[in-house]
Order: C-alpha cells, then sequence, then structure tokens
C-alpha cells in the first residue's frame, strides 16, 4: 500500500530526556537521546514531528491562522467567539491567551523540533541524500514556524539551538534580523530541498516551496531584484511547476495540483474519521459547520465581467431565515446567480456560495439558508462539495504558482516605474487561465486587483494592504456589516506580544508599540 505523505501529521508528541527545552511540554513519549538518532527511521519520525504543531487547534487544525484574513475586508467575523471580534475592530490586547498565547507556543514548538533535527542529524550514520531530505525540511519549517509569528508579531527572539533553560531568555531581535534569519533558512532549504519528490512523499516542501517564500518575504522587504532572480529559478522549470487549467483545483486534495500548489497545508479524512476542525468554521450550520467567516460584499463586487462589461455592485437583502435575495445597486434588478457566475470571472464561483444553493454531501442534501449568513456569502474554497463539515479533503494554500507570476509582475514594476511587454505577459498569464482579455500598461492598481480576486480568503490580502500602505484608507471606508475601521499606522500592522510570554521572560520581551 502507498504512504502518502501529505502534511496532515498528528500532535508528534516527542520530546529527549538529558535535554532543556526552551518551551514547557509533556511528552506523550519520552526516549534517551542516547537511544534515538540511530537510524533513517528516527530521523524520518523526528522530521514528521516538526510539522506536527501545525495541526493543533491554535495554529492551522481550527482557525488561529485564517482569522487573520477578518482583519482584512475580505471576511466579516460572525461567529461569537470574542478574540475574532477584537481582531476585526482592531482592538486585540496583549491578554488574549488562548489567541496568541497558545499559537505562540506552538510555533515555538516547532522551532525547537526542527532545532533537535538540524543538530542531530548531520553525525547521523544515513546516506548523504536522506539526511539533506531531512535537514531541507528542516530549515524549511523552522522558517516556515517563524514567518506565520514574523508575520503577526514583527522581530522575535532567535534561536538556531535549543539552550538550556537558564539561557533560552534572548530579547527581540529587529525585524530586518528576523526577516534576514529566515531568509538564510530558506535559501539553505532551496539548496538542501529536491525538486520534487516521488508519488509516496507528495506534499512535502520542494525547492519550490522555499524560493516561492522567498520571493514573499524579498517583496515584503522591497528587495525588487532579488524577487525577480528568485522567480527566476522557479521558471526555469515550468515542466514541473505551472497553473492548473482549473483554478479551482487548488483547494481540493484530490486533484493533482503540486505543479501550482508549491506548498499547502493538506487536511485528509482518515479511515472516515474528521480530519481537522478547520473546515468547521467556514461551512453553513446548515451543512454542519460553525460558520464563523462570511465573504464581504465588496470581494464580490471586486471580480470582472469575462466580456469586460462595466462591474456591477450587489445587495443582499435577508427576507426572513430561509429566504432572501441579492439585487444591483444601480437599478434594484434582482440577480440570477446562476447567470452572474456564468458571466464573472470564474474565481468568483471558486470562492462564494449564495443563500439557497445546495450539495449533495455524503448521500444527503444540504441547503445554505439566508438565515446562515451575514453578508450573503460563505466561502467555498474551503467547502468540499463531496462531504460535510469535519469529513473533508482540502488544500489550505500557503504559496501558489500564480503568486509567482503576480510577485514578478509587482517587483518589476516598482523597479521600472511602467509597465513593458514582460509585466502584462505575467499579470495576463493568471488572468488567461481564467478567461479573462489581456490588459496592456498593467498599473499597481491592475497588480492590486488581481491579487485580490486570484487570492481571496487565502490570508495574504491583510499584509498586502499594509505593504502597500493601504491598510488605513481602505478600512475606513470598509462597507462590511461593521462598517469602516479605525487602522492606526504605526501600530496595526502588527499585534501584540503574548503578555504571558513578557511575564515569563521577566521583561526581556518588549510589547509592540501601542498595545
Amino acid at each position: 500500500m502507498k504512504r502518502k505523505i501529505y502534511i496532515i501529521y498528528a500532535f508528534l508528541g516527542m520530546t529527549f530526556t538529558g535535554c532543556d527545552n526552551i518551551l514547557d511540554s509533556t511528552p506523550a513519549v519520552t526516549i534517551s537521546e542516547d537511544l534515538f538518532w540511530q537510524t533513517e527511521d528516527d530521523a524520518e519520525k523526528a522530521i514528521i514531528g516538526v510539522y506536527g504543531p501545525l495541526m493543533d487547534e491554535y495554529y492551522f487544525a481550527g482557525h488561529t491562522e485564517p482569522v487573520w484574513d477578518v482583519q482584512s475586508d475580505d471576511l466579516y467575523r460572525a461567529g461569537d467567539w470574542g478574540d475574532d471580534a477584537q481582531l476585526e475592530t482592531f482592538n486585540a490586547n496583549p491578554e488574549q491567551g488562548e489567541l496568541f498565547g497558545r499559537g505562540w507556543k506552538l510555533k515555538f514548538e516547532g522551532i525547537k523540533r526542527a532545532n533537535d533535527v538540524l543538530r542531530n542529524v548531520p553525525s547521523m550514520s544515513i546516506s548523504e541524500q536522506k539526511k539533506n531530505e531531512i535537514l531541507g525540511q528542516a530549515y524549511f519549517m523552522r522558517a516556515f514556524h517563524y514567518s506565520r509569528l514574523m508575520l503577526i508579531h514583527g522581530g522575535l527572539p532567535l534561536y538556531d539551538e535549543n539552550l538550556p533553560i537558564s539561557e533560552y531568555n534572548k530579547p527581540r531581535a529587529t525585524h530586518a534580523e528576523t526577516y534576514e534569519f529566515i531568509e538564510r533558512d530558506l535559501e539553505k532549504a532551496a539548496e538542501l530541498l529536491p525538486l520534487s519528490w516521488p508519488e509516496a512523499d507528495l506534499g512535502k516542501p520542494t525547492k519550490a516551496s522555499a524560493w516561492g517564500l522567498l520571493c514573499r518575504f524579498y517583496l515584503y522587504e522591497e528587495k525588487y531584484q532579488e524577487v525577480v532572480n528568485t522567480a527566476n529559478k522557479i521558471f526555469e522549470h515550468k515542466d514541473l511547476y505551472s497553473l492548473m487549467d482549473n483554478y479551482g483545483d487548488n483547494f481540493l486534495v484530490e486533484k493533482r495540483n503540486e505543479k501550482e500548489v508549491l506548498f499547502a497545508v493538506k487536511m485528509m479524512m482518515m479511515a472516515d474519521s474528521p480530519a481537522w476542525p478547520f473546515n468547521l468554521y467556514f461551512y453553513p450550520h446548515a451543512f454542519g459547520g460553525w460558520n464563523f467567516f462570511h465573504p464581504e460584499q465588496s470581494l464580490v463586487d471586486e471580480f470582472e465581467y469575462l466580456d469586460g462589461s462595466p462591474r456591477r455592485k450587489i445587495k443582499f437583502q435577508k427576507e426572513d431565515a430561509e429566504n432572501c435575495k441579492y439585487v444591483f445597486t444601480d437599478n434594484g434588478e434582482i440577480v440570477n446567480w446562476q447567470k452572474e457566475f456564468i458571466q464573472r470571472d470564474p474565481r468568483l464561483r471558486a470562492t462564494v456560495v449564495t443563500c439557497g444553493e445546495s450539495f449533495n454531501m455524503d448521500g444527503a442534501v444540504y441547503t445554505f439558508p439566508a438565515g446562515d449568513t451575514m453578508t450573503g456569502y460563505c466561502c467555498n474554497k474551503y467547502i468540499d462539495p463531496n462531504h460535510h463539515a469535519g469529513l473533508c479533503n482540502l488544500h489550505y494554500c500557503i504559496v501558489r504558482m500564480s503568486d509567482i507570476y503576480l510577485m514578478k509582475a509587482e517587483a518589476l514594476l516598482k523597479q521600472q516605474g511602467s509597465s513593458n511587454a514582460e509585466i502584462d505577459g505575467l499579470i495576463n498569464e493568471v488572468r488567461r487561465r481564467v478567461g479573462l482579455a489581456d490588459i496592456s500598461n498593467c498599473t499597481m492598481e491592475d497588480i492590486i486587483h488581481e491579487r485580490r480576486c486570484e487570492f481571496a480568503t487565502e490570508g495574504l490580502r491583510h499584509y498586502d494592504l499594509i505593504r502597500w500602505k493601504l491598510a488605513k484608507t481602505v478600512y475606513a471606508n470598509d462597507n462590511g456589516p461593521d462598517g469602516p475601521r479605525t487602522f492606526v499606522e504605526g501600530k496595526h500592522e502588527l499585534l501584540p506580544i503574548p503578555q504571558s510570554e513578557i511575564d515569563l521572560s521577566q521583561g526581556v520581551l518588549v510589547q509592540n508599540p501601542g498595545y
């Protein structure tokens, strides 16, 4: 039976005796370090442990990572969990232990496990190829865990080795130093990882996974030539990496989409048991979910008509718990969604579900009622059309090939100040995939628009608006259910360091400005 290695590993609670950890953890299995680190199987078990924290409810196996999108103008928070509401209204505080404290500990647990691998595997008596594969994954995942913390909190204490408990209390590095640390790890990962994996190992990071994240962080740092150079490394391997023909196939595990999905956290059913609770937050109540996050109307209005007609704005009108209608704001005409989805950019259909739609899941028909939404929509990217909530095969995409096209286009435009055939060609590759007409003389407004449609509800919009210095203006004009929001520049680019961690550090960790 083939062994599929997807990033769906259970939380492997393995630590070692005789080794002080930078985090407190309760091991499920305690193994003497002298008896471990002997075989390839030991190395494989250890690297699986580095992925393990991803599957905790306060990392990806819940809503803690996707929840950052409620800060953007793409998603509205409709659940009753208070932490979400505070995020959405930019009122987060350092005392939110569940949201910030547990996420902080989980990511540093992943970093600690990566450091264990990086310290022990080089001296193991295993093949050089296996060493490189294991070490490449460890460098990649250490960078990944750090990158998720950095986007949220800024500069961090940097650990490239596990220290005795008496020495682990380190101050935060600067934002720039943290970027450099992450970039070095990704560069090392790209050096060691393979271009692709055999069938049995699909889902592990590749060279392109590391290059793709490098492009993103170079772009955040305005290192535009590095973005171009790194993107070109991926484009040199178009036989391996390219766009999927069908945009929506990127989000279903059952589709062979490794050529576009350079890295994703993948959720799969195992032996008919729930995959993880992540999708519960996106499914409507009628589909067995908790329905926390609803796409906003401004996002829906962003998608173009295929024939180039002017975009028309829509308004959702809920008549009662079961019935609703959508009308065009220009003339009050009722929207025919069957017709509208055919006429619009197909990424809209892949992104939202509208009231009244039905799905045949697990042999039963589920219908999305009006009473299940504040905005009129739920997130289609995180609905498996074959299974109700809790039983699903889905991707949470981290970096896709379309992002490489658009990041390179943006970097070139920033460098040159105006468009040319190469820049237009990059953005048009992404547009052609969904049947949209080519554009010429590409502007930043075109890239901003294209990124919103291409990566809607994938966790990038808020950080894009911050780096474009548009967050304050966009959120002040937000037309979601909560209305305009106040984004304070110099504060809300980051979220607070957990107060519990500052207390544990006895003040060595310094809080972010404004909190």
